[in-house]
């Protein structure tokens, strides 16, 4: 989702790397802004708690999940009983299956699962953020500022 120029002059002039973007922005390295703002948290030192939701999130990793807590007889177990346990057999089930973890509703069902199988939900609940950038925690997964970007929210901020 595009952010707009105004969102991304006040994320340069004050949010968390304001002080580091100064100094580029003050020289005019547009360029050296972007590749900053689009830095994921796992590559600074010490890495920053900003984390982005993952959009999909492939069936296989989320089989390993369930296959490492061996919660699969659980899960069918209560799946008579739970709605919860019928929703995850059906999409672990489907092969196409991917979890969009950007939806609030799938964050929810997910959640959940800890009822049907103890630290099942919170496993798979790990599987639906990653580390994000700074672009990305304002424009979403995937989402990246360029030195166009930069220059024209520099020029709007002053």
């Amino acid at each position: 989702m595009p952010v707009s120029a105004a969102a991304l002059a006040a994320e340069i002039e004050s949010g968390p790397l304001a002080e580091a973007l100064a100094p580029l922005v003050a020289a005019g390295d547009d360029a050296g802004a972007a590749a900053l703002l689009n830095r994921r948290a796992d590559a600074f030192d010490p890495p920053a708690a900003w984390a982005v939701y993952r959009a999909a999130v492939p069936r296989g990793e989320l089989l390993e999940v369930v296959a490492g807590l061996d919660a699969v007889p659980t899960i069918k177990a209560a799946e008579a009983e739970s709605s919860v346990a019928w929703a995850a057999l059906r999409m672990l089930e489907n092969p196409a299956s991917a979890l969009d973890f950007t939806r609030a509703g799938t964050r929810q069902l997910v959640a959940a699962l800890d009822l049907v199988s103890a630290g099942l939900g919170t496993a798979l609940t790990a599987l639906g953020s990653r580390p994000a950038s700074r672009a990305e925690v304002l424009g979403g997964e995937g989402y990246a500022v360029t030195d166009t970007d930069v220059g024209t929210a520099r020029n709007l901020g002053g």
